[in-house]
């Protein structure tokens, strides 16, 4: 007597936590993308500050943000071969400090030679910023505080210092989202691999004992 066979599909071996692991990759990197639409532009200008001195942008209105926070990014305008260290300061309505952060920034440039070739190189370390989470709605002024200007060759420098400032308000820090995308995509990779390989064993044992 001939054996026939019956072949139909089934998700018996189906491991659902493997696609699970990769889904997780999906909903970070969505959150990636929606993550760059919230931001709101509040303040972007330049100003010009002498060592030792201090400037106060215009106020603003911190409020609470259900997702996000206050992004507060100096960037110093310096010249080649200059530093400064400069303070960022929050104050609130009675002008008192309730965040700060400090930076030295800086700028160097040059040239190099080895084996009869030569160039020029330039490194720059110029940004500075805070984000600030509001627990409530309350006005705040940013300061900028330059505390030292100089250049490499030791001489400390009187005339003002530049600086880019922005400020946007419902920012997201992707900084911790992109290696949770990276780590959740490769264990989704892996497990759906495993999950086939599992499955083709077992499809080879039935047949096996048929």
């Amino acid at each position: 007597m001939p054996l026939t066979f019956k072949t139909q599909r089934t998700s018996r071996f189906v491991n659902l936590w493997s696609y699970l692991a990769l889904g997780s990759a999906g909903l970070v990197l969505l959150a990636l993308v929606v993550s760059q639409f919230f931001p709101k532009r509040l303040v972007s200008e330049e100003v010009f500050i002498e060592p030792e001195e201090s400037v106060e942008l215009e106020s603003i209105q911190l409020e609470p943000q259900l997702i996000g926070a206050l992004r507060i990014d100096v960037r110093a305008l310096l010249s080649t071969n200059t530093w400064v260290i400069y303070e960022i300061q929050i104050l609130d309505q009675n002008g008192q400090v309730i965040a700060s952060a400090m930076k030295e920034a800086w700028s160097e440039s040059g040239t190099w030679q080895e084996g009869g070739e030569s160039g020029t190189w330039s490194e720059s370390d110029l940004q500075g910023g805070l984000d600030v989470q509001a627990k409530k709605k309350e006005p705040i002024t940013v300061a900028i505080v330059v505390l030292e200007y100089g250049n490499t060759s030791g001489q400390q420098l009187e005339q003002p210092v530049g600086f880019k400032v922005t400020m946007e308000n419902g920012v997201v820090d992707t900084r911790y989202l992109w290696p949770g995308l990276i780590g959740s995509g490769i264990l989704g990779i892996i497990a759906i691999r495993v999950s086939d390989q599992n499955r083709t064993y077992a499809n080879r044992r039935r047949r096996r004992y048929l």
